[in-house]
This record gives structure tokens, sequence and C-alpha cells, in this order.
């Protein structure tokens, strides 16, 4: 197994325990009545209480518009709106980040505060994990959604106005199984989600830098809040 293959294989090992999936209804007329799954989140702990970290458009929308309180995430083996889980949102409105307190957010592992890493130099290799919105299936019996994450890896460009930048040329980058160059899709649903350093994984161990944020389509890159700005709003 070639150092791609296993960053990706420990990425997902490591992170998924910590991953949720967030939802929307405003699309749940055009797909069979169903939620349609919106973004990434994961939880970690900040002074040992649960927080679930996103990107915030996938709350408020790109225009800032949408009422966060009314997207959904898995709680209590229900699909759960944020104003039945009695959340408080925290975010600055200047970087496309957003933090969820709430004691009733789901019971999964939190990150802990050791795991970011709010500075330094950028490693020269990162790896996203999260969840396309494309890779969401109902399971027959039931009707639950059975996702699967996705991840990939790619060289880091450093930060361009203060985001993190790797390259994500669709053409060019390596498949989350296989390990080999494939067309990557369009990452939507990944907003959120984690940005991880390879080497970390290569040493089973989960170094968070940021979340992934923005895809601009045709650039070849992607872009993610670093996590200075993270474990500021924390």
């Amino acid at each position: 197994m070639d150092y791609v293959a296993k960053a990706v294989r420990e990425a997902e090992l490591l992170m998924q325990p910590h991953l949720l999936a967030i939802y929307s209804d405003d699309a749940a007329v055009s797909n069979g009545g169903q939620p349609v799954q919106i973004g990434t989140g994961f939880l970690v702990s900040s002074t040992k209480l649960p927080v679930l970290i996103t990107a915030e458009h996938t709350l408020y929308g790109h225009d800032g518009t949408q009422d966060p309180t009314k997207k959904l995430i898995f709680a209590n083996n229900n699909l759960s709106r944020f104003d039945t889980l009695q959340v408080q949102f925290k975010r600055t409105g200047s970087f496309d980040v957003v933090a969820i307190h709430g004691l009733n957010l789901p019971g999964k592992p939190l990150l802990p505060p050791t795991a970011w890493r709010p500075g330094g130099s950028t490693p020269r290799v990162l790896t996203v994990i999260g969840y396309l919105a494309r890779d969401f299936h109902r399971s027959a019996a039931g009707g639950m959604l059975r996702p699967q994450p996705f991840a990939f890896t790619n060289r880091s460009t450093g930060l361009r106005n203060g985001r993190l930048a790797m390259e994500y040329p669709h053409h060019r980058v390596v498949g989350t199984f296989s390990g080999r160059k494939v067309q990557a899709p369009i990452p939507q649903g990944l907003s959120g989600g984690p940005i991880l350093d390879t080497l970390g994984l290569l040493q089973r161990r989960l170094i968070l830098l940021g979340i992934f944020t923005e895809q601009p389509e045709f650039t070849g890159m992607a872009y993610g809040e670093p996590a200075s700005k993270i474990v500021d709003l924390l």
C-alpha cells in the first residue's frame, strides 16, 4: 500500500467516529420528501463539553439568510432539527466556521483540544475527509441513511489570503480506496470536514489543521479555514 492509500485508510479509521452529516429539508420536495445532505461536521471537546464544528455556510447558506435551527443531524437514533436539540451557535461572521454547543449533541467520541495545530508552517501534503451528498444511500429495510466517507489527499500550497490552500484538480486526484489517480467529484456535502496532516495520519495520529470550506469550479484548488481561527472561536 502506498502512502496515499495508507493515509486515506487511516483518516477513515481515526476520523470517521467523530464525523456527522448535516442535512436540510429545503430540497426535500425534489428528493422524494427526504432531507438532503448538505455538509459535514465533527465533534470536539471544549472545556469538556461537546461542540460540533462545521462550515458556517452549511447552516446559514452562502448568502447568510438561512435558518440554522432548521438544519438536521442524527441524534438519539433520530434525524433531529437543531431547534429540538436546544443548541447554541457561535460564529464571527468574518470567516466560514461555526461552533455548535449543546448537551443534546450525539454521544460520539470527542476529539481532544490537543488534536488542533493552530500555528506553524503548513505541511506539504493534506488530507480532507467528510461526506459527499451523492454517496448517501438508503437501506431497503427502514430507509435508514448509510453514509460512506470520502477522503482525498494532495499537495498543499500554504496559506492564501488567510486560508489553507491545496491542489484539487478534477482529473488528477487520488481515489479514496484504490490510491490511484482518478477524476475527482465536485465535493458537494464535504464542507465542514476536517483538514488533516497527512504525515500525522501515516503515524496514526490525528492532527487537525482546519476545515474544508470551498472548491471553486475549474480552479484546480480547494480551500479551508485554518485551525487558528477555529481555536480562537472556541
